[in-house]
């Protein structure tokens, strides 16, 4: 007997959605995306916004869905504030995507508070930060980190 496809797509959403991650203090996020040496997409939200807030995550599930080689979350901004003041978020900017592709304490901005991208254009906007980005044995985009000198300083000592 075959399964209705309503079905189906019914037990299938729960596992996109388990693909984005929700941070829920300003210590989780320092543990969860500062720390980590993966690349991370994390979406300032407000529960306050409503209409704005659901689309800009259910577009962010749909991205994860599609980039599973960065990890995303999203962060309601009155639960990480140093963070949202850190990185400039207000709750008046949101919803506001920051991708954390350095281990540096900075983030590419990637606007969503106008029109909502379409999947593919803001897959673009990511791809974009991560060109200088390697990936880890999981196949995840790693954070840059800053080298001091150049590469080759060693090898010109004499």
């Amino acid at each position: 007997m075959a399964v209705p496809r309503s079905i189906l797509l019914f037990l299938l959403v729960p596992l996109a959605r388990a693909s984005v991650q929700t941070i829920e203090s300003d210590e989780a996020f320092e543990a969860t995306v500062m720390q980590d040496s993966i690349v991370w997409g994390v979406l300032f939200n407000s529960a306050s916004k409503g209409e704005d807030s659901e689309a800009a995550l259910g577009l962010i599930e749909r991205l994860s869905t599609k980039m599973s080689a960065v990890q995303f979350a999203v962060a309601d901004v009155d639960s990480v504030k140093a963070f949202a003041s850190e990185f400039n978020v207000r709750k008046r900017m949101v919803p506001r995507l920051l991708i954390f592709n350095s281990r540096a304490r900075q983030a590419e901005m990637v606007p969503l508070k106008d029109d909502l991208p379409a999947v593919e254009k803001l897959e673009e906007q990511v791809l974009g930060f991560l060109k200088e980005n390697g990936k880890n044995d999981e196949h995840k985009y790693k954070k840059t980190t800053l080298a001091v000198g150049a590469p080759d300083a060693a090898k010109d000592e004499v």
